[in-house]
């Protein structure tokens, strides 16, 4: 059986800092998303495994920039 292909690293992204929230909070952002984003966010989010804090962190602070370039 073929192993599924690794998520696009922007979709891992937002798995992490999902996963990052807690059920409520996630659950809360992913209502906001169409149907199939929150299907390859959800797979994304059952394939990452265990994250590292430093992981968590590093995702953290480059969403953070994003953010910040955005609102320039």
């Amino acid at each position: 059986m073929a192993e599924a292909p690794a998520p696009h690293p922007n979709v891992r992204d937002a798995a992490v800092l999902l996963l990052s929230l807690g059920e409520k909070a996630a659950a809360d952002v992913l209502k906001h998303l169409g149907p199939k984003d929150v299907q390859r966010v959800g797979a994304a989010m059952a394939a990452v495994g265990q994250v590292t804090v430093a992981q968590v962190s590093h995702t953290l602070s480059a969403f953070l920039n994003e953010v910040r370039i955005v609102k320039r």
